[in-house]
C-alpha cells in the first residue's frame, strides 16, 4: 500500500514541477504606443497618461509577483513531495528487500570499526 502512495507522490510531485516550469511570467515592459493589454501595452484608467502608466506598473508589478511566487511554490512543493516520496519507496523496496531472505540465510555482518575510538580493549 506504501509503495502505490509513494508512486502517486513522486507522479503528483514531478506533475507540480512541469506546472511550475510552464507557469509564464508576463512581461515587465509596458510600450507606450500600443494601447491593447494583451500586446503589451496600457489600458486607459483615468484621463492623464502618466497615471495610466503608474496604474498599469502597479497591475502589472503585482501580476508578475503573483505569478514568480506562485511558479516558485509550485516548483518547490512539487520537489519536497517526489523527494519526501522517493524516500519512503526506498525504505519500502528496502524492507522488502529484508522480508524476501530464506530463513536460513544470515544477515550481512556490520561493518567493522577501526580500533580507533572510545572502545575499550580487554
Amino acid at each position: 500500500m506504501a509503495k502505490h502512495f509513494s508512486i502517486a507522490g513522486m507522479v503528483i510531485g514531478l506533475i507540480l514541477i512541469l506546472v511550475g516550469l510552464a507557469t509564464t511570467v508576463p512581461d515587465d515592459i509596458i510600450q507606450t504606443n500600443v494601447r491593447n493589454r494583451e500586446r503589451g501595452g496600457y489600458e486607459r484608467y483615468v484621463g492623464g497618461d502618466a497615471y495610466n502608466f503608474m496604474i498599469e506598473a502597479s497591475i502589472r508589478s503585482g501580476e508578475i509577483a503573483g505569478r514568480t511566487a506562485s511558479r516558485a511554490i509550485y516548483m518547490t512543493g512539487g520537489a519536497i513531495l517526489f523527494t519526501g516520496s522517493l524516500m519512503v519507496f526506498g525504505v519500502f523496496l528496502e524492507k522488502e528487500k529484508w522480508n524476501k531472505q530464506p530463513e536460513g540465510a544470515s544477515l550481512p555482518l556490520e561493518p567493522a570499526h577501526s580500533g580507533e575510538g572510545g572502545g575499550s580493549s580487554d
